[in-house]
C-alpha cells in the first residue's frame, strides 16, 4: 500500500514540491543506484558538477 501512494505522487504532485525522500529511503538507494549505473555507461560519472 505504502508503495501506491508514493506512485500517486506522481500524479498529484506533478510540481515535485514535496520532498519525500525520507519517508523512502529504500527508493531513493535504488534510484541513486540507478543513476550512477548510468552516468558511468554515459562516461560521465567523474565529470564535475553531475551528483
Amino acid at each position: 500500500m505504502e508503495q501506491l501512494a508514493a506512485e500517486s505522487l506522481v500524479f498529484t504532485d506533478l510540481s515535485e514540491s514535496h520532498d519525500v525522500s525520507a519517508q523512502h529511503p529504500d527508493r531513493v538507494a535504488q534510484m541513486k543506484t540507478a543513476m550512477l549505473a548510468w552516468r558511468v555507461r554515459m562516461g560521465v560519472a567523474g565529470i564535475s558538477g553531475c551528483r
